[in-house]
């Protein structure tokens, strides 16, 4: 079989019947993740707040988790909207400073389709944020609430 023929039975097995085939894109889906790291998961609260395509709000607290996700799909367009916050605890919640430091970083993705727009991530790259055991005061008293994902479309 010469390379020709190859060629173009390959072209008629893969456009044949292309026509017959209906994709429906008319959905909206949307993945969220959050990484909160050791220090943000010590000394604070963190919440995420977020409206499901059915329009239901909900808040839900990001503990005992490395990672914190929510993934959904529905058809149609629907609003996509999350917002995930860091309040500082008491000194009574988070106990004693006793590691010489805490990574106060977060990673976080949103990955979101809409037929209007189409497929989008964001990822951000961060870099660690360690601060040291003098200065954790110093930083949760100027830092007494952390957005992590503020995110609407």
């Amino acid at each position: 079989m010469t390379t020709a023929m190859l060629f173009c039975g390959a072209f008629m097995f893969t456009s044949c019947g292309d026509d017959d085939i209906t994709v429906d894109r008319d959905y909206t889906s949307v993945h969220y993740t959050v990484t909160p790291g050791i220090g943000l998961m010590k000394f604070y609260t963190i919440k995420a707040y977020y409206t499901d395509f059915n329009g239901v709000d909900h808040e839900e607290e990001v503990k005992d988790v490395t990672t914190w996700e929510y993934r959904e799909k529905k058809e149609g367009t629907h609003k996509i909207q999350c917002r995930v916050v860091a309040t500082v605890k008491s000194k009574e919640e988070y106990g004693e400073i006793d590691a010489s430091a805490y990574d106060f970083n977060w990673e976080y993705s949103i990955h979101w389709y809409k037929k209007e727009g189409g497929a989008h991530s964001e990822q951000p790259i961060t870099s660690p944020n360690y601060i040291s055991k003098d200065n954790v005061p110093s930083y949760l008293e100027a830092h007494p609430a952390i957005t992590l994902i503020s995110f609407n479309k």
